[in-house]
């Protein structure tokens, strides 16, 4: 049974009640802050044979089933290993809603409740987002289904139309300090900071492998003048590449805060070299390259070769710091 964080109780509260809840429910918000723990825990609540119970009761044969990923009446629909691949595909195809189709199309076992939960929804491409719509228009009688989300503006405005939506909160900064300190995580107001509040992303991050390449960038990032971007490239481009995308925009950020407020946010350890750099670069050039970066991040799904995407990035930051202008300096 997945957990319900401190900072979900409210919420909890407000959807354990199965005959006020709607067939379709999004669940959205920010990266890592426990949508998908909640949404399971969720799946196990509305199946646990235990009706009486707030909370699944974690003990009955439904809940057995869910715990051991055998439950006949749980789908689960999200991007699937390609074939001959380890990696797994960024979007979920057609064909797997199809196939949702025909099972929820069958009688539930011992006719009780099914539940299919969906995740991430945006990674929902354009055909099987349209293949959803009539199952979240005329979902069989008992049959819930859960989307989860991060990112829910990706959606279509068909899919989002049909489905109720529940904002999951953002943890406050103690709160989530201390759930990382609970969980034994060493300068915790570091992590969180990286990872914009999400306190299991800060878990999840405190405990990768990508910490000295992200600090490789960071110091290639300080020293622009100095920047080979050909070998840099080679460097980070075996990191996932939403992750370093994602790393390059909050550089960016703290910059345009340093130009707008003289501060930063997400590099307290480098504000000093954020400051510096900050009197050689132009706001609206500057301004420019961040819209470049998310732009990027919103095609990220989308085939490309990342060594040539990082190389135009980098090469790109770099001018910002040989203008005109800041020559003449």
């Amino acid at each position: 049974m997945s957990p319900i964080y401190p900072w979900q109780h409210s919420v909890w509260g407000r959807v354990a009640r199965p005959d006020l809840l709607p067939h379709a429910l999004l669940i959205y918000g920010r990266q890592g802050i426990g949508k998908l723990d909640f949404a399971r825990t969720l799946t196990s609540f509305l199946l646990c044979s235990e009706s009486e119970k707030t909370i699944p009761c974690g003990v009955c044969a439904s809940c057995h089933y869910l715990s051991q990923g055998s439950h006949p009446d749980f789908i689960e629909v999200f991007p699937l290993e390609e074939d001959g691949n380890k990696k797994a595909s960024k979007v979920i195809k057609v064909e797997q809603v199809r196939d949702l189709g025909e099972r929820i199309g069958l009688t539930t076992h011992q006719g009780g409740r099914r539940v299919v939960l969906v995740y991430p929804a945006e990674a929902l491409n354009v055909n099987a987002a349209n293949s959803l719509l009539k199952t979240l228009e005329e979902p069989n009688s008992g049959t819930y289904l859960i989307l989860v989300s991060h990112r829910p503006g990706m959606l279509p405005l068909t899919v989002l139309s049909r489905c109720a939506r529940l904002e999951m909160p953002l943890p406050k900064e103690q709160e989530a300090l201390d759930w990382l300190e609970a969980n034994h995580v060493s300068k915790a107001q570091s992590w969180l900071v990286q990872a914009g509040g999400g306190p299991l992303l800060a878990l999840e991050l405190s405990m990768g492998d990508d910490e000295p390449v992200r600090l490789v960038l960071l110091d290639a990032l300080c020293h622009p003048s100095e920047l080979n971007v050909v070998n840099l490239a080679e460097r980070i481009m075996h990191v996932d590449f939403v992750k370093v995308l994602t790393w390059i925009y909050k550089w960016v950020f703290d910059l345009l805060a340093a130009l707008a407020i003289g501060s930063v946010r997400c590099h307290a350890e480098e504000a000093e070299a954020l400051l510096r750099l900050v009197f050689r670069i132009e706001r609206i050039e500057l301004a420019r390259f961040a819209q470049k970066v998310i732009d990027r991040m919103r095609t990220v799904n989308h085939p490309l070769n990342v060594q040539l995407c990082l190389e135009e990035l980098l090469l790109d930051y770099r001018a910002l710091f040989v203008s005109r202008k800041a020559l003449l300096r």
